[in-house]
């Protein structure tokens, strides 16, 4: 696996245009960013932001359109572990796609094997040098496995838990807007389960007051 990622990185070079969109570097605020990979970055985190105001069918193609940006934007980083993650997860989601159509759940065994591709495929691409590469594994890996179970708090968590990870690992990979994205998403996320938590207390004590009503009527 470092053999082929030395040789990609190396045919990459090859190109003109390839050394100039990894190449092209300017400073902000004492802190050197390369330009194509926080305008990635940028359309990315739109996309991202764009999937919470469209259907649950739409926002399973758009979330892959944006997945498919971030493969570009951390290709642009050299950050192949990443690459790997999210494109598992854009062929998770068109797999995911398919049985929502037929209105059937996802085996658990085709989960598994995303999971299995996520981190077999993505370990060895990671370095002692760029160490931090296993933390988008690790969360992708639980986000699928969270995702098939029936628990909404559970699913949200691991989600949570995703979106720190990769904020932590774009910290250390420098990818600035990146780190703005991802704690876009978490807030979202917490914002989600908070309003969830809230509407189901409401109903519960909705129930509770319908049937302490019934029973009075009874008696």
């Amino acid at each position: 696996m470092h053999f082929f990622v030395a040789n990609f990185s190396t045919a990459c070079y090859t190109f003109p245009v390839m050394e100039v969109i990894l190449n092209t570097e300017i400073e902000i605020l004492g802190v050197t960013v390369n330009v194509f990979n926080q305008v990635f970055s940028l359309i990315a985190t739109v996309l991202m932001i764009a999937c919470y105001y469209v259907s649950r069918k739409k926002y399973m193609w758009l979330l892959s359109i944006a997945l498919l940006v971030c493969v570009i934007e951390y290709l642009i980083l050299k950050q192949y572990s990443v690459c790997i993650s999210y494109s598992v997860s854009i062929a998770r989601n068109v797999v995911q796609i398919i049985y929502d159509n037929k209105n059937k759940k996802m085996p658990f065994w085709i989960t598994a094997i995303f999971v299995a591709a996520v981190l077999g495929i993505g370990l060895p691409t990671v370095t002692a040098e760029k160490w931090y590469g296993v933390l988008p594994l690790i969360g992708t890996a639980g986000f699928m496995l969270a995702n098939h179970l029936n628990s909404y708090f559970l699913f949200k968590g691991a989600c949570g838990i995703k979106q720190f990870l990769s904020i932590g690992f774009n910290v250390f990979a420098g990818d600035y807007i990146g780190i703005i994205r991802e704690i876009i998403v978490l807030c979202a996320i917490i914002g989600g389960m908070i309003k969830t938590y809230g509407e189901n207390r409401k109903k519960a004590q909705s129930a509770d007051g319908q049937k302490e009503r019934s029973e009075e009527n009874f008696e």
